[in-house]
């Protein structure tokens, strides 16, 4: 009867081991499909401190008991555990990750009485938080919490819609409604973009979510729309360049200081922040500059405005288009390293430019309609 308990014992150790060695060979096999370097390094720290744990857990003797009779049946649970793992943060953050660079607002461009690039912008707020997935906020029992690219990309848009905000407050002929409304959006845009239920400024502090305070954002933005004839200013124009031109320059002094800084480092792990959040900057800049085109089309054309405007949205474009599987922050007279937010730079400071040589024409022309 012993001996036959014996064998049984055997046995199970035998099929726990088989268990044990396809769930390892599983793990290799996706361990050297995994493309991703910055998964593999994670997960290759991860490992590490499990071991490390393992390690600790071992020199206690009460622990180091229990670890031996689990003998086998331990690693499987802990190799269980880090594939699961793995794949939930893995997988899910693959399948939310969107950077959607190709969705474009499709709104009536012809000549309105509505302002038609604040529809525009409350777009773009509703495709980020309803169409897609606001990841900024999201939490650690969130797959993708493991985003780094995504949250960035969307920090941007949102910064770029509250900027131009900024200048609807501005407008010199708005009503009582379009005022609140702007000034609305504007607070609102200005919100944190990383809170979820829980307020940054303590553990127990209820706060509104990130996404609810932009969503209220652009229904403002739409209430500002549609209360009010829309009549195209120079002066509004001119506030409207202004502020998008502090933004884009404020968004090139942090990336140039960030190059000047830490180019030499071998790696630099922050650099993709910088550069996948000036991607979502300039890609909402791109389609409120279009719309205002269409909103804005007599002055331009009235001052031969329009050839300007046309590179001002294709360098933004251009900026947001730029794509690569690792942003690199390499010395800038490197043969063989790139540095991918010099070559941003390069887009963002062109529309600056363009910006800066539409202000200088329309304050001419309005100076020769004063004589």
């Amino acid at each position: 009867m012993a001996k036959h308990n014996k064998d049984i014992d055997t046995e199970k150790k035998f099929e726990l081991k088989k268990v044990w060695q396809f769930l390892k060979k599983l793990f290799q096999k996706v361990w050297h499909r995994v493309g991703n370097f910055e998964y593999r390094k994670f997960v290759k720290k991860l490992w590490q401190k499990i071991k490390d744990i393992k390690q600790k857990l071992k020199k206690n003797k009460t622990i180091g008991k229990i670890l031996r009779i689990f003998g086998n049946s331990g690693k499987i649970i802990i190799t269980v555990a880090v594939t699961f793992l793995f794949f939930y943060y893995f997988i899910g953050s693959a399948v939310v990750e969107n950077i959607d660079i190709k969705t474009k607002y499709k709104g009536d461009t012809s000549k309105t009485p509505t302002f038609e690039t604040a529809r525009t912008m409350s777009f773009l707020i509703k495709r980020e938080i309803d169409e897609k997935m606001w990841t900024p906020n999201l939490p650690l029992v969130f797959p993708a919490y493991a985003l780094d690219n995504m949250p960035n990309f969307q920090r941007g848009m949102i910064a770029a819609v509250r900027d131009v905000s900024s200048a609807l407050v501005e407008f010199s002929k708005n009503n009582e409604t379009q005022a609140k409304a702007a000034e609305k959006a504007y607070k609102l845009l200005s919100y944190s973009p990383d809170v979820w239920l829980m307020s940054k400024k303590g553990v127990f502090n209820l706060a509104p979510s990130s996404n609810s305070q932009y969503r209220k954002a652009a229904k403002e933005l739409r209430v500002f729309s549609a209360k009010g004839i829309f009549v195209p200013y120079e002066s509004d124009l001119k506030t409207l360049l202004e502020k998008m031109k502090k933004g884009l320059l404020k968004a090139t002094q942090k990336s140039e200081k960030r190059q000047r800084e830490h180019s030499a480092d071998w790696f630099d792990t922050k650099a993709d922040d910088l550069f996948y959040y000036n991607k979502g900057y300039a890609f909402s800049l791109a389609q409120i500059a279009e719309i205002l085109a269409a909103d804005y089309k007599e002055i331009l054309l009235k001052y031969d405005l329009y050839e300007p405007w046309t590179h001002l949205v294709a360098d933004l474009t251009r900026c947001a288009e730029m794509r690569t599987h690792m942003v690199r922050n390499g010395k800038t007279d490197a043969v063989f390293s790139a540095n991918h937010l010099l070559a941003q730079n390069y887009f963002m400071l062109k529309a600056v430019l363009t910006i800066e040589e539409l202000l200088k024409n329309l304050a001419k022309a309005e100076n020769a309609n004063q004589i």
